[in-house]
């Protein structure tokens, strides 16, 4: 990994996450109509989450949301610069580290890379849905069982 620190949410790193996730959804969800994604919706969006924050250099560089009544990965989304470099990986493993298992999460089917990388970590298929950026699969981890 990058020298990538992860620690919780401070107000501070507001201003940049916020950002961050304007910036990654218009990049990911490319075929959404523009006006759909604004800088506010980051905390509407993650009110009452559990966030926590990679920062590198003390800059936040991604983030993790978390629902915890229903063991839920809401958003985890990585600037496309630290992208590949394992900033991913921490911020889910420290997700799963709150969560416990089972744990689900949720991913728009078009997002195609963002589905190798749960596929890669464990992550299995459990169900389809739909919403207003399309088809998405939901997914969970859970610990494996012996035969």
């Amino acid at each position: 990994m990058t020298h990538a620190v992860v620690v919780p949410f401070a107000a501070t790193h507001a201003p940049s996450l916020a950002r961050l996730y304007l910036a990654a959804r218009r990049a990911t969800f490319h075929w959404a109509p523009p006006g759909r994604f604004a800088l506010q919706d980051f905390e509407a969006d993650t009110a009452g989450e559990v966030i926590d924050v990679a920062l590198h250099d003390g800059e936040p560089v991604g983030f993790v949301s978390v629902w915890m009544p229903a063991h839920f990965i809401h958003h985890l989304y990585v600037d496309a610069a630290y992208q590949g470099l394992g900033v991913g990986t921490h911020l889910l493993e420290r997700a799963l580290q709150r969560i416990g298992r089972p744990a689900g999460l949720k991913c728009v089917e078009r997002n195609a890379r963002a589905l190798a990388f749960y596929r890669a970590k464990g992550w299995r298929f459990v169900a389809h849905g739909e919403d207003d950026l399309g088809r998405h699969h939901l997914l969970a981890f859970a610990p494996v069982t012996p035969p």
